[in-house]
């Protein structure tokens, strides 16, 4: 979604792509990956390692961590803009600077 300040119908505006998209989109695929590894083991892990279904860390994301608890949430900051992103289990997604 991105907002503009001009009138429907009178103008056009550039599209600004997310520079962060491909690291929240890397925070659900952990989440789905943590499923999955729940289906089969009966438990979540809070080891990267041991999620086999998520592909290969991208370059522009780092200090990805799992946070265990009730609320069991993922963390990863970009390396483009330093922001830190989160993602829980209901598919909450918020950042931090």
């Amino acid at each position: 979604m991105q907002f503009s300040e001009l009138k429907a119908g009178e103008g056009e505006e550039e599209f600004l792509a997310d520079p962060d998209f491909t690291l929240q989109q890397y925070l659900y695929e952990i989440a789905d990956a943590e499923l999955a590894f729940k289906a089969k083991h009966q438990h979540y892990t809070y080891q990267l390692a041991e999620l086999t279904s998520l592909p290969e860390l991208p370059k522009d994301i780092e200090q990805v961590e799992i946070y265990p608890g009730p609320s069991l949430c993922f963390g990863a900051t970009s390396s483009i803009t330093g922001r830190r992103y989160y993602v829980n289990m209901e598919g909450k997604l918020w950042s931090v600077h």
